[in-house]
């Protein structure tokens, strides 16, 4: 038996523990602790394992997997051949796995110490076994990536050449961290609601701030990758798949919300197991390939139901628990400006929710294609987005400062600062009319509003505050508002052929051509145009090179494109085909504000894995 098989087995084996380890879901008899701990690492182990088997067939290049043979090519460089195990259905399932598993046995070693707190950790064990079970119930019987091919090909077909990029190693990672996490925030609600245990609503709220930090930093970190790499000079499409990650962004956002009040417990129970089921819903219409995206996933009808069986699996036991379970709402309602802005956020969520399936709605009852592009999203998007940052502003705002004099005092402090910024723009900027200089300056507006009110804050002395983290993260929520407002408003493109030799003017700098270079490489034949500002030839330091790569195994054809940034803006340069040989075809987006999107994400995201670890060491 070769190290695959043993691989194979070791999967097997880890489904039968974590069938084991769920049984006190229906018994309401934990295990012993050390019985437990036992059993938990040794899945753990078990699942660690079997997928470092199925990394050594990508690394080794075994064709004779169906997995590797279509995802997998042998002249691909080593860290690409690893990360092609997650690229595809199957080999991310079996990761998915194998990072819950992880983070099942780290929760046990980080929180199972307490005897105070047995019963509490002990019964999310035990419903992260059962969750655990069910994906890996299908994954062994519907989305095996163990499966063996015959005969045996000599090569394999390699992955999508888009994924040949670093990307694929931290953007799907993270992605599943942030899912992971509010698989245990749900199963700390199934252990509150199966077994007799205090509310645990600081262990709750401490991973609920955890997943959502993690959860921005893979959607910022997708964002980013799409900029650069799909070449559109965009940064958000609203795609299907891009939504799909909204959902539990947005969900995980009203929970952090309720949280704050622990009497809550019936809101925060029904938000933890509703982020979670958010997030299977997405993930069985994605894998399903029912959603037509550039993220794409074959249409599968049998794997459609496996999934279908998969979410009624875990969704329909948890929503019958909570209906039996369930504490009554408390008397105490949650503040006016926290209730509004949940208001904002289930809009919002309404919202995507349209967008993204009234086109398979439609589709499946009538029969006829229906296209939604970002313009729809943006119609509604942004007038709650001018109405959300205001409410977050005042709710940051004392009561005594809440009053009408304090917030016109606000409002035009605000507005004085959006017209300094349309009025001290640079002079590369298009004309804007006055009708778009009103709409751009209602989200200015709304994003200074945020951005004072939370400086405000941190000047005040001797009143109460707000905790540092969630200040952080309202401030960096007004700068992220500010520059996609930026983005969209003052950007600037143009398209222009240009051949060797030749010099531009482009947005009052010159760019120059140096050349046009062929250089084949073991899996692609690149085309790279080496650009220069200002006649900077000789200094590679400002050389510019975006390229086209044509890939030999898929036959496809990706640009690279290249960004010349710094703190407040970017240049995104692409190329493309020309019908004169000898000449390219160059597309330059010139970005106003768009670095900042990504550096406030990053901050808003640390703001709340800050908030959990602050919350940590205040409980020491």
């Amino acid at each position: 038996m070769n190290l695959i098989e043993l691989s194979h087995l070791g999967f097997s084996i880890s489904l039968i523990l974590a069938i084991l380890q769920c049984t006190p879901l229906f018994t309401q008899k934990l295990p012993a602790p050390r019985l437990l701990h036992r059993l938990t690492h040794a899945h753990t182990l078990f699942i660690f394992l079997s997928f470092c088997g199925l990394l050594y067939a990508f690394a080794i290049s075994d064709f004779s997997l169906l997995s590797v043979r279509h995802h997998s090519h042998s002249q691909q460089t080593l860290i690409y051949k690893i990360a092609a195990a997650w690229s595809h259905h199957e080999g991310s399932l079996l990761f998915w796995i194998m990072l819950l598993s992880l983070t099942r046995s780290f929760f046990l070693v980080c929180h199972g110490k307490s005897p105070q707190a047995a019963p509490i950790i002990g019964g999310t064990i035990t419903a992260l076994a059962a969750i655990l079970g069910i994906f890996s119930a299908y994954t062994l019987f519907e989305a095996n990536p163990f499966l063996r091919s015959f005969p045996f090909p000599q090569e394999g077909i390699d992955i999508n050449p888009l994924l040949h990029d670093s990307g694929l190693l931290y953007h799907p990672p993270t992605l599943y961290l942030g899912a992971i996490g509010y698989a245990v925030v749900f199963s700390i609600a199934i252990a509150a609601l199966r077994f007799p245990v205090p509310f645990p609503h600081q262990l709750l709220q401490k991973w609920a701030r955890l997943s959502w930090g993690i959860t921005t930093l893979g959607i910022v970190a997708g964002s980013w990758w799409a900029y650069y790499v799909l070449g559109w000079g965009g940064w958000w499409f609203w795609d299907p798949v891009e939504n799909v990650s909204l959902f539990t962004w947005v969900m995980g956002l009203i929970l952090l919300h309720v949280a704050g009040h622990p009497l809550q417990k019936r809101r925060i129970l029904s938000l933890a197991l509703g982020t979670f089921s958010l997030f299977l819903f997405g993930f069985m219409l994605v894998r399903a390939g029912i959603l037509l995206s550039v993220h794409n996933f074959a249409q599968d009808l049998w794997r459609g139901m496996g999934l279908s069986l998969l979410f009624v699996s875990i969704v329909l036991p948890a929503t019958l628990l909570f209906m039996k379970k369930a504490p009554a709402s408390p008397a105490q309602k949650l503040p006016l400006f926290i209730t509004l802005q949940n208001g904002v956020l289930l809009s919002s969520l309404i919202i995507l929710l349209i967008g993204t399936l009234s086109p398979l709605v439609l589709q499946l009852t009538q029969g006829q294609p229906l296209s939604i592009d970002e313009r729809f999203f943006q119609q509604f998007f942004w007038p709650l987005t001018t109405l959300f940052l205001p409410l977050m502003a005042l709710s940051l705002m004392q009561k005594k400062s809440r009053t009408a004099k304090g917030f016109l005092y606000l409002s035009g402090l605000s507005m004085l600062a959006t017209y300094l910024l349309f009025h001290f723009l640079p002079p590369h900027i298009p004309f804007l009319s006055l009708s778009t200089k009103i709409l751009l300056s209602l989200p200015f507006t709304s994003s200074f509003m945020l951005i004072f009110a939370t400086l405000h804050t941190f000047l005040s002395k001797g009143v109460a505050k707000s905790p540092l983290a969630a200040r952080f993260a309202h401030l960096w929520v007004g700068v992220f508002v500010l520059a996609i407002t930026m983005d969209r408003g003052f950007t600037s493109e143009t398209y222009f052929p240009i051949a060797p030799g030749q010099c531009k003017t482009i947005f009052t700098k010159k760019l120059c051509l140096n050349d046009l270079n062929i250089i084949p490489t073991e899996t692609a034949l690149a085309q790279v145009a080496p650009l220069s500002w200002d006649h900077l030839t000789q200094d590679p330091a400002h050389t510019l090179t975006p390229s086209r790569h044509f890939y030999y195994a898929r036959d496809h054809i990706v640009s690279r494109p290249v960004i010349d940034s710094n703190l407040f803006m970017n240049r995104f340069l692409a190329i493309g085909s020309s019908p004169k040989e000898g000449e390219i075809r160059l597309r330059v987006h010139q970005n106003m504000g768009t670095p900042w999107i990504w550096i406030s994400g990053i901050l808003l995201a640390l703001s709340s894995l800050g908030a959990a670890l602050f919350q940590k060491r205040k409980k020491q």
